[in-house]
């Protein structure tokens, strides 16, 4: 299993781009453990809804997921069979908060990598 965790922050002035590696095939998917944070201050996620959201490269649409929430820690279970659809890059992914059906805000991005699969 595929277990990778990050740090995000809504202000989205992030010194560094963390980067999300994925393989097409993989059967389990990817755990991806986010830790959320405003202005470098641990953002309390209660009471809201996170959704993990990125562009699938080369423009073969979006993929989207909903986590939970522990504090400030979003948890995702990344399905391969549909984010990891085309191989290579994109850095349009970041973490939705919501409240309710209200959009309140979202991070910096996330630069993903779809690694090919090596029976392809």
């Amino acid at each position: 299993m595929n277990i990778q965790s990050i740090a995000l922050d809504v202000t989205k002035k992030a010194s560094t781009i963390p980067v999300l590696r994925l393989r097409q095939g993989d059967r389990n998917g990817t755990t991806l453990s986010v830790e959320m944070y405003d202005g470098g201050t641990a953002l309390d996620l209660t009471g809201y809804a996170v959704k993990f959201c990125m562009r699938i490269p080369g423009g073969a649409g979006t993929y989207e997921t909903t986590g939970a929430v522990s504090g400030n820690v979003a948890t995702f279970t990344i399905d391969e069979t549909y984010a990891a659809a085309a191989v290579g890059e994109t850095c349009v992914a970041y973490v939705r908060i919501e409240q309710g059906e209200t959009f309140a805000c979202s991070t910096g991005n996330v630069h993903v990598v779809i690694l090919e699969d090596a029976d392809e």
